[in-house]
């Protein structure tokens, strides 16, 4: 059969192709494409194999091909749509062992000669991807019909063809144009042998192995990388090995330490590496005759140069630390040390956060490469930086990292860079070790353009989260630069296979209403529960050119069809596209889903899981604009915590699972000139969430930008639980309320790629290791911003950030009377949360290292030895609480008190028995029993029994001088506490006296656990209030705290109370020193 294609030019060009016997030339059949009006094509070639499959090209500005059964139905489309930039012509196809060969002639680019091009097939055998059409490509994807028309045909008799005279024509074949019939391999020059004039594509269809990692130990001398000489290509031709700056496809290296022979072979002087760091060189294996105009396979190398020893991750525990670590800061130790954060990971495992950014290189924990570079660091969950990795692009434009995840137990980033100049430098995906931050690979993105032949770069990538249910699958929201003036948003799914990565499909939102110059926004992606679904949102100029569409559909993963959509435009523009928004979040106990978005104020919408919009409001909750809003859920009760900041506030407040506001808006101080935060600003964790935001001077009193975090638990009652920061009410509030409508995204306006993208390796990103190896450390900053702001009490979140030691209940220094003995201190161990060494000063119960006539019996030697001599009146039986100071070593501001017990013991004192006592009177009549002193009085506050035996504690305020302290003589009242059996024997008691004359303390509280400890409260001068643990067998005190405040016993006499079963204490008073709020609650008492 004969197969005659051909064009049909109009708005929409159509291919035709007619099937016709070659016999007499009747039609067998015909058929057409009709194609998009966005398609152009100028001529068509066809033919068939030898199981008359029909196989059919056409192009222009894209190449289409296309396979046909031999029972005229289409099997598979294809086309090469956007690397070229100027034309190719269809020259014919030719069969060979049932396989296709292409022929094209044309312009690759505008400023090419006319070139000859052949494919071998449309798939496989070629390093060009020829992808799939698929049906959602809806600008290319034409429609296929078989008419039934007959083509009129006219037969042609008496032509005369006259036959070829070898004579005449022979000196016209072999001289014509002057081309010669020998081959070049022929010819006498070596280098005209191989100057054969066929070269691949320039910059096209590079696939690259696995990068190759090369790791080397600092300081061990010069290293060496050596190559293997590569052979003949397999048409014999001669191929030079080059290693080069992949910069500048140089010899001269970025690394002074770098060089190479010019042979085979690379050095490495170790020796001169400052710190650890990660860098790639250029390996090309070059057409020795064609090396210049790009005949040449370059292979990127990745050098890693690392510490002589690996990094030690300690595991930090904030339950060690001096008191509640946030909120904490990062950065900020001068005018222009600018460090933002672009968005952060929490590892639900160890708690730690990966924090990713951008930063000035004035800061001292980094170095000056050039301008703004990007970090990702690890932070330990005590706010400790494990280790801080700056990444440069090295091209003097301000570098970022701005999205972060982790899958199978690696970390994965995305690095950008701002201005650049080059598209295949401006972005990379980065593959990190999470124990020490090391790189593993850097990629880069070859987008495909679904939407037409225009330029198509992959610029932000704003959110990547990990698939809960298959932790290979990462999702990417993200914005491409279309035509080099607009902002397109979409999403790609890479797969992780544990050591590549691959795309699986993308999706792009087409502006429809607005092709050029559209800044759209990339939002947040949720993955649905209990099913392989993943809810996916944007803002993109849909269906009006001036205010953007807020849209969300649910994806099914596996079939990538999109399961509904729902889109709003209440006639509000965003004010910026740079942040990630509009957010969404999902509830897993009330099945629904929420959005929101900061046009100024908050736009919330709440749909069902099957898209529905069930409500639709637009909420002020602060007077400034906001510039990110995120939503937090609290699956306890399925409430709505809806977070936000501005430039200058960052403020929450919480609704019910309908959008009903349940309390007052909670906000920070003011901080002018804080920066947008272009990723996610929320993290969830077990019973809490992360806020990670900038702020101005929050943690410093320099004016630049900081990364601040707060730590909030998801009941508001225990808001304060991890975070000690001051947030008053703020009572501003209004809503605005809009019918719930449906309406979907238009079909035009999604496009699905299912066709996987390329990815080839990024050479030009610099990673170097800075904390512990670099000029300084990047440390926590304190809350100082919150020191007596509103009724917090003066510093009390001065010490979250790096924390002082922890202030421990010690063992006693025990002590029998007659006895000498000596302690170290220093063996004490005091925690440090974030492991930083600790020295240590001890201090005798006056706060004193001057000893007098009450203590002369204590020496202290070089601070932390302490020796007590009990051999020699004075001690008297006692016990003294000493005062230790520990405090960080590099930081000798960072200090804690801690006390200690001294012990002086009767030589003869026996424990209290758990058994009940024995009756020390004869008969019945033995009680009333009498605590007192004739003359004197003792005024009891509390008591109570341990209901297993009859033992009993009772303590109280007592002027008996019988029961004062004899080394600390005082006229004012003082404390008595006993401890007795129900018959009235007396175990152990103990009297309370301050150190300073004509001041009073007393017991106002005693009880007993369940657990057999002793618990009471000590009242002193002025207006303190403090609890004390003791033992049940001798009454030694095992620790003594100080509550906040000051308190009036003339209101309320303080109390104590033990709940057995939550072995939860509980103390009340009278707090005097709040006078913001009379009915405030106290949000956590530090002891």
């Amino acid at each position: 059969m004969l197969i005659a294609p051909f064009i049909y030019k109009t708005t929409n060009d159509q291919i035709h192709i007619f099937v016709l016997k070659r016999s007499d030339l009747t039609r067998v059949t015909n058929f057409y494409f009709t194609f998009p009006s966005t398609v152009n094509l100028e001529s068509a070639s066809a033919a068939s194999d030898s199981n008359l499959n029909i196989y059919l090209t056409a192009s222009y500005n894209q190449i289409f091909f296309a396979k046909i059964s031999s029972s005229f139905t289409v099997t598979e489309y294809r086309m090469w749509k956007q690397e070229y930039t100027s034309y190719y012509s269809s020259v014919g196809i030719v069969m060979y062992l049932d396989t296709p060969y292409y022929a094209f002639k044309g312009l690759y680019a505008s400023t090419n000669k006319d070139s000859f091009m052949i494919f071998k097939d449309s798939k496989t055998y070629n390093y060009v991807d020829i992808p799939i059409l698929a049906s959602s490509e809806t600008q290319f994807y034409p429609t296929f019909l078989t008419t039934s028309i007959s083509p009129i045909i006219t037969i042609l008799a008496g032509v005369e063809i006259p036959g070829i005279l070898q004579t005449s024509n022979q000196a016209f074949l072999t001289e014509v144009g002057g081309i010669k019939l020998n081959t070049m391999s022929f010819s006498n020059l070596a280098s005209e042998r191989q100057n054969w004039g066929t070269s691949p594509l320039p910059n096209e269809g590079v696939k690259f192995p696995d990068s190759t990692i090369y790791e080397f130990i600092r300081n061990t001398g010069t290293q060496t990388i050596k190559f293997t000489q590569p052979s003949a290509n397999c048409q014999g031709k001669p191929i030079k090995l080059q290693v080069l700056n992949p910069l500048t496809d140089t010899q001269i290296f970025q690394q002074a330490f770098v060089s190479f022979d010019s042979i085979d072979t690379v050095f490495i002087n170790t020796n001169s590496v400052v710190r650890p760091l990660s860098f790639s060189l250029k390996v090309r294996y070059a057409d020795e005759a064609y090396a210049s105009s790009g005949a040449f396979f370059d292979y990127p190398i990745l050098i890693r140069i690392v510490a002589q020893q690996n990094l030690t991750i300690e595991e930090h525990n904030w339950k060690e630390c001096f008191q509640n670590q946030f909120s904490m800061s990062f950065g900020s130790n001068c005018g222009t040390c600018y460090f933002y954060s672009n968005g952060f990971y929490l590892n639900k495992e160890d708690e730690n956060i990966i924090l990713v950014g951008q930063a000035a290189p004035t800061n001292a924990f980094l170095i000056n490469e050039d301008n703004d570079d990007g970090f990702i660091a690890r932070i330990s969950q005590t706010g400790w930086v494990y280790w801080l990795n700056q990444v440069s692009a090295q091209q003097n434009v301000e570098d970022a990292i701005t999205a972060v995840t982790m899958s199978k137990g690696f970390i994965y980033c995305f690095f950008h860079n701002y201005g650049s100049t080059e598209p295949n430098r401006i972005h990379a995906i980065l593959k990190i070790t999470y124990e020490e931050g090391k790189i593993q690979w850097t990629k880069r993105i070859i987008p495909s353009n679904p939407i037409d032949s225009k330029s198509f770069i992959v610029s932000y990538m704003r959110y990547m989260v990990t698939n809960p249910y298959n932790d290979s699958q990462i999702m990417t929201s993200l914005l491409q630069q279309w035509n080099a003036g607009s902002m397109y948003s979409g999403n790609i799914l890479l797969v992780n296979d544990g050591d590549d990565i691959k795309s699986d499909f993308s999706l792009v939102i087409k502006p429809l209403a607005k092709l050029a110059g559209s800044m759209n926004s990339a939002g947040y992606i949720v993955f649905h529960p209990d099913s392989n679904l993943v809810y996916l949102a944007h803002a993109a100029f849909t269906t009006s050119a001036t205010y953007q569409d807020l849209m969300v559909m649910k994806l099914d993963i596996s079939s990538k069809q999109i399961l509904w959509s729902n889109t709003f435009n209440d006639g509000r523009q965003l004010p910026n596209w740079d942040p990630l928004q509009p957010a969404l979040a999902f509830c897993n106990k009330t099945q629904f889903l929420y959005m929101v978005t900061a046009p100024y104020h908050s736009h919330i919408i709440k749909l069902n899981k099957d898209g529905q919009t069930l409500k639709e409001i637009y909420v002020q909750i602060t007077l400034v604009n906001l510039v990110n809003v995120e939503i937090v859920i609290n699956e306890n009760n399925g409430n709505v915590i809806l977070v936000g900041s501005s430039t200058q506030y960052y403020a929450y407040n919480q609704f019910d699972m309908d959008l009903v506001p349940l309390e007052y808006t909670y906000r920070s101080e003011p901080h002018n000139g804080a920066r947008i935060t272009r990723g996610n600003v929320h993290q969830k964790g077990s019973d809490y969430y992360l806020m990670g935001i900038n702020m101005y001077s929050y943690g410093t009193s320099t004016p630049s930008i900081e990364v601040v975090f707060w730590k909030h638990h998801y009941d508001f009652y225990k808001k304060m639980y991890y975070d000690c920061h001051a947030f008053p009410p703020y009572n501003l509030y209004s809503e605005q309320v809009y019918p719930a409508v449906n309406t979907a995204i238009q079909s035009l306006a999604i496009i699905i790629n299912p066709n996987q993208l390329q990815l080839l390796d990024a050479d030009f990103i610099k990673s170097q290791q800075m904390q512990t190896y670099g000029p300084g450390l990047l440390y926590p900053n304190s809350d100082k911003s919150a020191a007596n702001f509103y009724y917090d009490i003066p510093f009390q979140c001065e010490n979250t950030g790096l924390s002082p030691p922890s202030m421990e209940a010690l063992p006693a220094f025990e002590v029998n009377m007659g006895e000498l003995k000596s302690f170290d201190i220093s063996a004490l161990s005091l925690k440090q949360c974030q492991k930083m060494k600790v020295t240590y000063t001890i201090y005798d119960e006056a706060r004193s290292m001057t000893r007098t006539t009450n203590n002369n019996f204590i020496t202290i030697n070089q601070n932390s030895q302490l020796v007590v001599d009990a051999r020699n009146n004075p001690p008297f039986p006692s016990q003294r609480i000493l005062q230790i100071q520990a405090c960080i070593q590099m930081f000798s501001t960072k200090c804690s008190w801690t006390q200690a017990t001294l012990v002086i013991w009767p030589s003869d004192m026996i424990d209290a028995p758990k058994t009940e006592g024995a009756t020390e009177c004869q008969g019945l009549q033995e009680f009333p029993k009498i605590l007192g002193y004739p003359g004197f009085y003792f005024s009891l506050t509390q008591a109570d029994m341990d209901k297993d035996n009859g033992n009993f504690v009772i303590c109280g305020r007592t002027s008996i001088q019988k029961y004062k302290n004899i080394q600390y003589p005082n006229s004012a009242d003082g404390g008595l506490i006993v401890f007795s059996s129900i018959y009235g024997q007396i175990y152990w008691a103990y009297n309370v006296q301050k150190r300073i004359n004509t001041q009073t303390n007393f017991f106002s509280s005693c009880v007993i656990s369940s657990d057999d400890f002793i618990y009471t409260i000590i009242y002193r001068d002025t207006t303190d209030m403090n609890i004390i643990k003791m033992s049940y067998e001798r009454g030694k005190v095992l620790y003594t705290k100080m509550v906040t405040g000051t308190f009036d016993i003339t209101k309320i006499l303080p109390k104590l109370w033990i709940d057995n079963e939550s072995k939860n204490g509980y103390i009340s008073g009278y707090r005097n020193d709040i006078t913001a709020y009379s009915l405030y609650l106290q949000k956590q008492y530090y002891l």
